[in-house]
């Protein structure tokens, strides 16, 4: 992993960008770990720089954090939150791609069940777009709910996992480059 910390782990955590399929992103690692991915100008912390060298890192640590099981993908993440949303997120994790959950499903399975609208808080805090995948929690009532970056974005997101059942690289338009 000595390439993967020469090229995304800093004591500073200096964003970096690139275009998916939804929109410019914002990536920011810890040396622990991914700690942002967010849409650009939607609270990013810094300015933004394409490098190739931190792009060709990120699609290495993406094929292996596709390749882990989903308990394990909490260990390729420095998210920082309280105790309650590190629990919804850890959560989030187990939602396989292609479905969805409702609020209330989220906290009975944290084992909150009276909890439905801090789950939604929790969710809406989400400091990494598509991998924690919030935009697959919605209102029970039916609808798709909110998303911190956009009703129509997480529509997108949630018709491209049903059509194709796309692999989160996919999603996020980070193929090889041929």
């Amino acid at each position: 992993m000595a390439s993967l910390n020469d090229n995304l782990f800093t004591n500073q955590g200096p964003v970096f960008g690139f275009h998916s399929r939804f929109g410019n992103m914002c990536v920011r690692f810890t040396k622990r770990g991914l700690a942002e991915l967010v849409y650009s100008g939607d609270g990013s912390s810094g300015a933004v720089a394409h490098d190739d060298s931190r792009m060709e890192a990120f699609r290495e640590w993406m094929d292996r954090f596709e390749g882990a099981d989903p308990a394990e993908r909490w260990n390729f993440l420095d998210l920082s939150g309280s105790d309650f949303s590190q629990s919804v997120w850890r959560r989030l994790l187990q939602i396989p791609l292609g479905e969805t959950r409702s609020y209330g499903e989220i906290a009975r399975e944290i084992g909150r069940p009276g909890a439905s609208r801090a789950v939604g808080s929790a969710v809406g805090a989400n400091p990494v777009a598509v991998l924690v995948p919030c935009h697959r929690v919605v209102p029970k009532t039916g609808g798709l709910g909110g998303y911190r970056w956009g009703v129509e974005r997480k529509r997108a997101l949630l018709d491209a996992e049903q059509e194709s059942g796309s692999a989160l690289a996919s999603l996020l338009g980070l193929g090889r480059q041929k």
